[in-house]
C-alpha cells in the first residue's frame, strides 16, 4: 500500500521536473491528463521529453469550442504524443444538445460534469488501472485547490501526482488572457472546478 503522507513529506521541497523523473522511473502503468488549453504546452513538452510514449488522456467534452481540439492536435503532432481520447456515449451527449447545458450553480450542472467528463475517465481508470496519474493542477488555480498536495490516492490504488502543485509561477496568466478563445463548458470561470479533480 502506498504511503501518501510519506510521499508528500519526501518530495515536499523537490522540483516538479525531478518529481516526474522519480515517479516515471518506478511507475509501471503511468498516465497523464491534459485539457490541452493554452497553458498546456510546457507540461506536455516536459512529459514528451521524459517519457515519449506516456499515455496522455484527453476527455473530449464535445461542447467545448474548437480551440481545445485544435491545440490538442497541434501539440500531438509537434511532440508525437500518445494521446488517448475519451468521450461520453452518444446517448449521454444527446441529452445536452441544442444549448441544454444547465447553469453552473445548479445540481443539474454537477450531473452534466459527471456524465460528460468524470464518468468517461472513471471508466478508463477502472479498465486501465494506472498506478500513477500525472497532472499539472496547482494550488493557486482555485479556492478548492488551496490545500492540494503533490500526492493523493485515488480510486483503487492510483496515485495522483501534481508535481507543480506549489508552483506559483505566472504561467497561468496565459490562460486568463485566452479565456474568451478557450471556452471550457465544464469550468466557465477560472476559480471553479471542472469536476475531474474532485475525484
Amino acid at each position: 500500500m502506498v504511503d501518501i503522507c510519506s510521499l508528500n513529506d519526501k518530495y515536499n521541497n523537490v522540483a516538479g521536473e525531478d518529481i516526474i523523473r522519480s515517479i516515471l522511473a518506478e511507475a509501471k502503468k503511468p498516465i497523464a491528463t491534459s485539457k490541452f488549453g493554452p497553458n498546456a504546452e510546457s507540461f506536455i513538452k516536459l512529459l514528451s521529453k521524459l517519457s515519449p510514449t506516456l499515455p496522455i488522456i484527453w476527455i473530449d467534452v464535445v461542447f467545448d469550442n474548437q480551440a481545445f481540439r485544435e491545440n490538442m492536435h497541434s501539440l500531438r503532432q509537434r511532440y508525437q504524443l500518445n494521446v488517448i481520447t475519451l468521450c461520453a456515449s452518444l446517448d449521454e451527449i444527446n441529452k445536452y444538445e441544442s444549448g441544454k447545458i444547465p447553469p453552473y450553480d445548479s445540481p443539474a450542472f454537477s450531473v452534466f460534469q459527471k456524465t460528460l467528463k468524470v464518468q468517461p475517465f472513471e471508466r478508463f481508470l477502472a479498465e486501465y488501472r494506472p498506478d500513477y496519474w500525472l497532472t499539472d493542477i496547482r494550488q493557486n488555480e482555485s479556492d478548492a485547490r488551496r490545500e492540494l498536495n503533490i500526492f493523493d490516492l485515488k480510486g483503487t490504488g492510483t496515485v495522483k501526482v501534481a508535481p507543480f502543485a506549489r508552483d506559483t509561477s505566472l504561467k497561468h496568466t496565459q490562460y486568463r488572457q485566452a479565456t474568451k478563445h478557450f471556452n471550457d463548458v465544464c469550468k466557465p470561470s477560472l476559480n471553479l472546478e471542472c469536476g475531474l479533480h474532485g475525484l
